[in-house]
This record gives C-alpha cells, sequence and structure tokens, in this order.
C-alpha cells in the first residue's frame, strides 16, 4: 500500500509539473517585453530579471536585447530556427521582432507541444522534421525571396548519431546566401564558463567551425564578453554571432550598447607546418 501511495504522489506530482510548464508556456504568448527592449545598460537588463522572466531564448534577457538590437539593424525579414523544442522562444520571436517565423522540431512529442503553443498565432509556423533535411528547402526558398534577409537562430542538438552534430552541414547550406545573421546557441566561449555542448567527441566551439567560415570568406565571429555570472539556469548557455552583412559590419566596428555586449574574435589560418 505504501508504495502504491507513493507511487500515486510521484505521478500526481509529475502532472502538476507538466501543468505549471504548460500554463508557463502558454503565457510566453502575451508578454510584453518592450520595456525590456529599451533598456540602455547591462545593469538595468540584470535588474529587470530580477523582477521578470523572459520566456523563450533560454531564458536570457541579456541575450535577447543583444539579438533583438542585432535582427533589427540587420532589417531582418524573418526568424529561421533550428530545434523548436516546445515553441517559446518561436512565439517570443514573433511577438517582439515582428517578422514572420519558420521552425523546426525532430521531436514528435516537443513538436506537438509546440504546436499547440503557437497555435492561432498568424506568421509562427512549426515542421516536424530534422534540420538536415528542412534547413536546405528553407535556403532555397530564401533565395528566391526578393529582399529576404533571414536571421537563423540555431540550436546546438545531435544528428541521427547522438554522436554527432550538424551544425557545420547546416552553415554550409546558410553560406550559400549572400546576407544572414546566424546566431547558434550553447556554444563553448573560450576563457569564460558559460555552457557549451558536446557530442560525443565533437564540442560545440570556435575550432569545429573555423574551417568552414573560413572557407565561405568569414573571419570574424562575436561571442558574449560579459560575465556568465550575470546569468542563470538555462540562461547561462553560451553562443556566437557571425554574419554577412555590410550594416552590421559597420555598427561593430564602434561598438554601442548593446552591442558592446559582444567581443570580436578574429579567426586565423591554421599555421603551415
Amino acid at each position: 500500500m505504501k508504495g502504491c501511495v507513493a507511487g500515486e504522489c510521484a505521478v500526481g506530482a509529475l502532472m502538476m509539473e507538466r501543468h505549471r510548464r504548460f500554463a508557463q508556456l502558454w503565457r510566453s504568448r502575451n508578454q510584453d517585453l518592450v520595456g525590456l527592449t529599451k533598456l540602455q545598460s547591462v545593469e538595468e537588463i540584470v535588474s529587470w530579471n530580477a523582477r521578470n522572466r523572459l520566456l523563450g531564448f533560454n531564458t536570457s534577457a541579456i541575450r535577447f536585447r543583444v539579438l533583438y538590437a542585432l535582427a533589427k539593424d540587420f532589417g531582418a525579414t524573418e526568424f529561421i530556427e533550428t530545434g523548436s523544442y516546445h515553441g517559446a522562444t518561436a512565439v517570443c520571436a514573433r511577438k517582439s521582432f515582428g517578422i514572420p517565423v519558420s521552425s523546426c522540431e525532430a521531436s514528435l512529442i516537443n513538436y506537438c507541444v509546440a504546436r499547440l503553443i503557437a497555435c492561432c498565432l498568424h506568421g509562427v509556423h512549426i515542421f516536424h522534421d530534422r534540420s538536415e533535411h528542412w534547413l536546405p528547402n528553407q535556403v532555397q526558398r530564401v533565395s528566391q525571396t526578393e529582399n529576404c534577409l533571414p536571421l537563423f537562430y540555431l540550436d546546438a542538438h545531435a544528428g541521427v548519431d547522438p554522436a554527432s552534430c550538424p551544425i557545420l552541414a547546416e552553415l554550409s547550406v546558410i553560406f550559400r546566401l549572400d546576407s544572414f545573421l546566424i546566431f547558434i546557441d550553447d556554444f563553448v566561449v573560450p576563457g569564460k564558463d558559460f555552457k557549451g555542448s558536446t557530442y560525443g567527441d565533437v564540442r560545440l566551439d570556435l575550432e569545429l567551425i573555423r574551417p568552414v567560415l573560413l572557407a565561405a570568406g568569414i573571419n570574424k565571429v562575436y561571442l558574449p564578453s560579459y560575465s556568465p555570472l550575470l546569468e542563470s539556469g538555462y540562461a547561462r548557455a553560451g553562443f556566437v554571432v557571425l554574419f554577412r552583412s555590410a550594416v552590421l559590419k559597420k555598427i561593430l566596428e564602434n561598438p554601442r550598447f548593446p552591442f558592446d555586449l559582444l567581443q570580436a574574435y578574429v579567426l586565423e589560418h591554421p599555421s603551415l607546418p
């Protein structure tokens, strides 16, 4: 009997947690982040985060503020995400950036949750597919769309083999475009204790992406310059920003807030023996 009661309590607790999580996700549809987009210092963002909770973008208000500014100055016309998870980032991007959102999710369960969270929201399209199959079609569509400036938000996730990471193939596909803005999640940041992802022996870091970036003529990326101690929980994930954009290149040569929260990192060609 005791075992049965304990089991029933455990099931009940699990159901309550799932209900709480779903209710939280549903609230992401009605976030008012206008105030956050206008903050002008990292101290103000940290203060905002102490009073509020961002849903989406790994719950990082700092990340959101940086990406929001990048998207606006780049003139992004759509947001393309690999790895919808439960849809909070897709919904947040649509509501805040005001541009169409397309996102894919490999997990059927997560896809169903994301579709439910984004249901009836105009301009949010969630697909059940692996990024390796879905992203090339999106890039092809973008290449045929006049004046399209896509923002790619690439989730760090394993390929078909759990010990592999499809990010190099995804980047190679995107690099066919003339203009783009790319944000890679869960990236290892040198010298800072942000959380980064590893897939078997594959570490999502600069050494991994350096060859494909240099081959595409991209020799500079941008990493968070602020301390990970300003973040907590999921928000402490690292990231990297890269782009092909004359506008962003000029802006980041003399960065103002919030771009001063990014640090330029020049990629050098490997030394010849």
